[in-house]
C-alpha cells in the first residue's frame, strides 16, 4: 500500500493537479495527476530522478523566460523541435 508522505492541489484553468510524495515497499516516488475534461493523467517519478526532473522542468522554464513571456510559456505558433535549443518562431 502507498504511503502519501506530502500533497499539493492545485486548480489551473479548467485542469485540477495533484502532486504527491508517495512511498512504498519499494522506495519514494513523486506521483502528479491531472484531471482535466473527465479524462485522469499520472506521471511518477521514481525519487533517484527527481534531481534531474526538477532541473530539467527548471531548464525548460528558463529556456521559455529567455524567449517568450510566462503566461502559458508559449505563444501559440512558437516549437521547440530540439530540446536543447531555446523556443523559436516555427518561421
Amino acid at each position: 500500500m502507498d504511503n502519501i508522505i506530502a500533497s499539493r492541489q492545485l486548480t489551473i484553468e479548467r485542469k485540477r493537479l495533484i502532486v504527491e510524495l508517495c512511498e512504498n515497499d519499494r522506495g519514494r516516488y513523486l506521483r502528479i495527476t491531472e484531471f482535466a475534461h473527465g479524462h485522469r493523467n499520472a506521471i511518477i517519478v521514481p525519487s533517484p530522478g527527481l534531481p534531474e526532473f526538477t532541473a530539467a522542468i527548471q531548464d525548460v522554464l528558463s529556456q521559455a523566460e529567455n524567449t517568450t513571456t510566462l503566461e502559458g510559456l508559449t505563444p501559440s505558433g512558437l516549437r521547440n523541435q530540439n530540446p536543447t535549443e531555446p523556443i523559436t518562431n516555427g518561421n
